[in-house]
């Protein structure tokens, strides 16, 4: 066991991301709900999410807010649940759907320009890569709306192999969107392919510069590339324990968790073998440009 995290510690070649950024307070939140439909032979059942936008004059971070929430009833739970015998049972409440949501978050900052893929892996650990936003051709139309009596400004452009049009609102002078949309003289409200397999619904905007969000890469993220990253999910997926061993945890804590989780995580089991795997055939990037 030893030798297997000392050989994946070498291959992911640890290192803490140094972004050169300062950290900069959030002053908007925008939520948006995906609607992207995975698997084309079951249109009917496309996945849905609520994601969340923070924006700064110097930056953005696109996460799940579902997961936020999710995850803060889990930590609350793990540390509230207490034994007829008065002991502490740890990790044995799972909120419905934690496991479903979302764990990646996006950083795009401008000065320098740099973004970053950041994996939450909940144990106070995060792992990361740096990758480069995509350069998007848009064709800025004469066509209005109104979202939420903002007024919007339609485009369209090609990004990452699917053709979308966008809404975006010039009175919202922040040049950033959901996921890797970007580039347009106001902050894009809805996004839609032309297929509509992947949708950006806007759910709200909020103004949240007195609540103190610093929008930063997370402490100590651990960086790595796209390759490597890939391949720690998946030796993650073999045996997810083994990530345990990046904070430090024992055998023997690992050991004891198992045992006082037992019926939880055989109850986990019994539903995931119940349960037809999601068969994802429509990636939302269809292309690396």
């Amino acid at each position: 066991m030893q030798q297997f995290i000392s050989f994946l510690l070498f291959f992911l070649g640890i290192s803490q991301i140094t972004s050169g950024q300062k950290k900069e307070n959030a002053l908007l939140l925008t939520k948006y709900k995906i609607i992207h439909i995975y698997d084309t032979t079951n249109r009917d059942k496309p996945g849905e999410e609520v994601m969340q936008l923070l924006i700064s004059k110097l930056g953005s971070e696109f996460s799940s807010y579902d997961f936020e929430i999710e995850y803060a009833n889990y930590h609350k739970a793990r540390w509230e649940e207490i034994g007829a015998d008065g002991t502490i049972h740890r990790g044995s409440n799972y909120p419905p759907n934690y496991m479903n949501k979302s764990r990646m978050i996006q950083y795009n900052f401008t000065n320098p320009a740099k973004s970053y893929s950041v994996y939450n892996l909940v144990y106070q650990l995060y792992f990361g890569y740096d990758f480069e936003l995509p350069r998007i051709e848009w064709k800025i139309s004469d066509d209005t709306t109104r979202i939420n009596d903002i007024l919007c400004q339609k485009a369209t452009a090609f990004v990452k192999g699917r053709k979308y049009d966008v809404w975006f609102a010039p009175s919202l002078p922040f040049s950033t969107g959901p996921w890797k949309l970007h580039g347009l003289p106001g902050l894009i409200l809805e996004a839609a392919d032309e297929k509509k397999e992947v949708q950006f619904k806007f759910i709200s905007i909020q103004n949240i510069s007195h609540q103190e969000r610093m929008i930063q890469l997370p402490p100590k993220t651990i960086q790595t590339t796209k390759e490597k990253f890939d391949a720690l999910m998946t030796a993650a997926k073999q045996n997810p324990w083994i990530l345990g061993k990046f904070v430090g945890m024992t055998d023997q804590m690992a050991e004891q968790f198992l045992k006082d989780n037992a019926e939880m995580i055989a109850k986990q089991k019994l539903s995931n073998m119940k349960q037809k795997s999601v068969n994802i055939n429509n990636p939302i990037e269809l292309t690396e440009k």
